[in-house]
């Protein structure tokens, strides 16, 4: 039992000076109750965010994979989603298998080359994000980054998925064989439309102007361009300056806000080097081996950190 009913059983019959913390260091040192025993405490760690490396569009970008979803016509199952971190501009790839292969092309051609290469990308620990994908990142100096295991909030693509997901699931109706035919309609509506944090349209903050979405956009008055191509380019790049020091003050002031809120109900924790730590136990049942995951231990250990690489993380 715990260190209060220990104590009161055992001062039904004894009794010694510091009894009660002679008894709660003992039951803390217990490894079963460490391993069974839920430890009744806030989730340990605060909110980290990427907003200090991203300054500019394409600087840090995040990939996850959709899926599987039901087989379409077309034979997609999967959707490789791509975001970038700064300007929030999404894109979405339908696949026919999630192979790392595939990735690698889709992320090369269509990603880097395109919109140029990142200094950091950010995915979760799926198999397809392994040799292959890492061979590819060290040909282009990019940095990798991957969220934890069973923690997919730290992928910021992760919250374009639900837009997506809403998306997909209000055009699909009934039919859910059809969800690939308006995919790139619905992707351009999150590229077009302002970003509640950055107060702009990702496409705007890429390109710098409103995005056409039909012919009779161009006969709005748009201003006129400037005619000197060197003054163009100038002005051009005064503007684009402006712009993201307005964007990243409005990311930082919302990444504080929601860690204000988050951090309420979390509690800071510091791990050092050849420090013993449980970790949490992420098992299912299997009813072939007469195993139940509720009678499984919540945490298994004592592991030993062996390197500190941020305030609140080990491995």
């Amino acid at each position: 039992m715990g260190v209060f009913k220990t104590h009161a059983r055992l001062c039904e019959r004894y009794y010694w000076p510091k009894s009660h913390a002679d008894v709660a260091r003992y039951i803390w040192n217990c490894r079963t109750c460490l391993c069974h025993k839920a430890d009744n405490l806030k989730p340990a760690g605060l909110m980290s965010s990427h907003h200090v490396s991203a300054t500019r569009p394409w600087k840090v970008i995040s990939s996850d994979i959709m899926g599987p979803l039901p087989r379409t016509r077309r034979g997609n199952s999967f959707i490789l989603v791509v975001t970038d971190y700064f300007s929030k501009f999404c894109l979405t790839f339908p696949l026919r298998r999630a192979t790392a292969s595939t990735i690698c092309r889709i992320l090369e051609e269509q990603v880097y080359l395109v919109f140029g290469v990142p200094r950091i990308a950010i995915s979760d620990n799926g198999p397809q994000y392994r040799k292959e994908y890492q061979k590819m990142l060290q040909k282009y100096n990019i940095r990798a980054k991957y969220n934890a295991n069973y923690h997919p909030q730290a992928n910021p693509t992760e919250r374009s998925n639900r837009t997506i997901k809403f998306l997909l699931s209000a055009y699909a109706s009934d039919n859910h064989t059809s969800w690939d035919e308006n995919l790139g309609q619905l992707t351009c509506a999150i590229r077009s439309s302002r970003n509640e944090r950055t107060k702009y349209s990702p496409y705007s903050i890429n390109f710098g102007r409103r995005m056409m979405l039909s012919g009779d956009d161009y006969k709005i008055n748009m201003p006129e361009d400037v005619s000197d191509e060197g003054e163009a380019a100038n002005t051009r790049s005064v503007e684009f300056s402006k712009l993201f020091s307005e964007v990243k003050v409005r990311l930082k002031k919302a990444a504080d806000k929601n860690a204000h809120f988050y951090n309420l109900r979390m509690r800071h924790v510091e791990y050092w080097v050849n420090q013993p730590v449980y970790r949490r136990n992420f098992v299912l049942s299997d009813t072939s081996k007469q195993f139940a995951q509720k009678l499984a231990p919540k945490f298994i250990g004592p592991f030993i950190v062996k390197k500190k690489t941020s305030p609140g993380l080990m491995s």
